[in-house]
């Protein structure tokens, strides 16, 4: 089949995934249960088999993740950054491969300037560091970042396969893990660089932790505490604090209720081993705020809004003071496009509509997206009710959801932390469901079993949108690539001056380097007046100069002239 018809057969699959498929099959199973029956009663015999090593399942889990990965990678689409957050993470990987915290600015740093980057008083990216290590390490080890998000993905899962075993039998945390290891959404984590799948180790950690100090508190607990929190530190520092102060609410409410099942001695072991994890993270990000900011308290984040954003990234806070922009994408981008949005969020039908409806769909389309996780949606009265261990959790989530949504913008990978609770409700919704009955006959155990299969199509799904995404909204990244790799064949060094239509869309931005700027042999500048333009040939005058006009078709190559 030609790959060109790809994008129209997605939107047919679309249109009837999950629901006829898991129709069909429960049909299947009402008319042949026997076939039904012996099918899954051996794949059932084989995950209870493998499930009495914690070794083999986490070799399982670990290998069917990155197995997925880099059959995706490889036979749809080579992962390349497309969003502007990802060409943020990729220079800080790149400075740190260097050996650097951050870089001095370059002398014609306005030409260089782009979203979600510092110029001033350093040349680095905004965001915390952990990213940016793990894609660094990536690149130092194998010579790409992509192997990084694979890895990190598939340690994503077995996190959760590993708190999981905190409040499952065994088998059932095998099912887990395999389930998040095999979600659309966690796979895509490993097909991006903006992260996901690195918060979602630390949230995991730090939940399946917090379970088991409810318990019976050790060493290792303590350990896997602090390492989910530092981990959710260098990360995603706001859903990091939440989280660690909601785990930490857990386990004083338990103390004070004394149901503990640990001695104050074990407890306070542990809560010290945790805090000792929590010290290299700390000196990680008030190196790192010192080097960029000036400041150990300052984070690179806010140096960036002071910069650049009028809106703010809570909704409480007030819009801050419009800055001077020197390009008139970046102006439109802040102006029209974030504070658009912020604004919106300030009425009361837009704070309904768009903070709190829209932010909704996105969690759902993002968590929900398989059969077996939107069945666990529809049983979570039944979990409140037959299960009481379950409702702190829940309580949990709930309040982690409401702290997410005060934000201004929302991605799934912002809940990323708390995403080991809905993998917990899931499985729990699909164990409730197998025990359904209707007229003598166990339907909840064909629909429970067939929704597993179906969730396996999940995976046609996600193939078919990153193929589409690629011909649609992301082939202006791929022209981008092209034209790089083309005038690179040439062994030649080359300036770029890019020059944006009236009509270009913003989101796509054209204008990023690595971490030394003269040192790359594709340099990519923002053109600007004509005396400024002069002055930067001059200063690359070793390299061929072109024009790069871009509007809202193919970009156009000229010669500067």
């Amino acid at each position: 089949m030609n790959t060109d018809q790809l994008p129209s057969l997605f939107r047919l699959w679309s249109l009837f995934y999950p629901t006829i498929p898991l129709v069909l099959l429960v049909l299947l199973g009402w008319r042949c249960p026997h076939l039904w029956r012996v099918g899954f009663r051996s794949f059932e015999n084989w995950l209870g088999h493998q499930s009495r090593s914690i070794w083999r399942s986490g070799l399982l889990i670990g290998g069917l993740s990155l197995g997925v990965s880099v059959v995706l990678s490889t036979f749809v689409r080579w992962p390349e950054a497309v969003i502007a957050d990802e060409f943020s993470y990729l220079l800080a990987a790149d400075t740190f491969a260097s050996g650097r915290l951050a870089n001095p600015p370059h002398p014609f740093w306005p030409h260089f300037e782009s979203l979600h980057i510092i110029q001033q008083p350093v040349y680095a990216s905004k965001y915390q560091p952990g990213q940016g290590l793990l894609l660094a390490a990536s690149q130092r080890l194998t010579s790409t970042p992509v192997v990084g998000i694979w890895l990190v993905s598939a340690l994503g899962a077995l996190a959760v396969f590993w708190m999981l075993r905190g409040w499952l039998s065994n088998r059932l945390s095998l099912l887990g893990g395999l389930v998040a290891a095999l979600h659309p959404l966690v796979l895509e984590w490993g097909q991006n660089f903006w992260g996901g799948g690195l918060p979602l180790l630390g949230g995991a950690l730090t939940i399946g932790a917090t379970g088991r100090i409810w318990r019976q508190p050790g060493q290792r607990d303590g350990i896997a505490l602090g390492g989910g929190l530092a981990i959710l530190a260098i990360s995603r520092p706001y859903e990091g604090v939440l989280l660690g102060l909601l785990c930490g609410g857990l386990i004083l409410n338990r103390l004070w209720c004394g149901r503990l099942a640990s001695s104050s001695i074990q407890l306070l072991r542990a809560l010290i081993l945790a805090l000792l994890m929590l010290v290299p993270a700390g000196l990680l990000i008030t190196a790192t705020n010192r080097r960029i900011t000036g400041s150990s308290l300052q984070m690179p984040y806010l140096v960036h809004q002071q910069s650049y954003a009028i809106a703010t990234p809570f909704l409480w806070q007030r819009l801050q003071n419009p800055p001077t922009y020197r390009h008139d994408s970046i102006r439109r981008f802040y102006l029209e496009y974030e504070l658009a949005s912020w604004r919106e969020l300030q009425s009361f039908e837009g704070l309904i509509r768009r903070g709190l409806i829209r932010k909704i769909g996105i969690l759902i389309r993002g968590y929900l997206s398989t059969a077996t996780m939107a069945l666990a949606l529809l049983l979570l009265p039944f979990i409140w009710r037959r299960q009481a261990d379950r409702r702190p959790l829940l309580l949990l989530l709930g309040i982690f959801i409401i702290g997410v949504l005060t934000e201004t913008w929302l991605l799934p990978h912002y809940l990323s932390p708390a995403a080991g609770i809905i993998f917990l409700m899931a499985i729990d919704g699909w164990r409730i469901l197998r025990t359904w009955s209707w007229r003598g006959r166990r339907v909840g155990l064909w629909i429970a079993r067939a929704s597993l299969v179906v969730s396996l199509l999940a995976l046609l799904n996600l193939a078919l949108r990153i193929d589409r995404d690629q011909k649609g909204s992301w082939a202006w990244a791929d022209q981008r690539q092209k034209i790089a790799a083309r005038l690179s064949a040439d062994g030649r060094r080359h300036l770029l001056l890019v020059r944006y239509g009236p009509r270009h869309n913003v989101h796509q931005e054209w204008v990023y380097n690595g971490a030394d700027i003269d040192a790359g042999q594709i340099v990519w500048a923002r053109e600007m007046d004509e005396e400024s333009n002069r002055q930067l040939v001059r200063y690359f005058q070793d390299r061929v100069c072109h024009l790069i006009l871009i509007e809202d078709g193919p970009p156009s190559v000229l010669p500067c002239q």
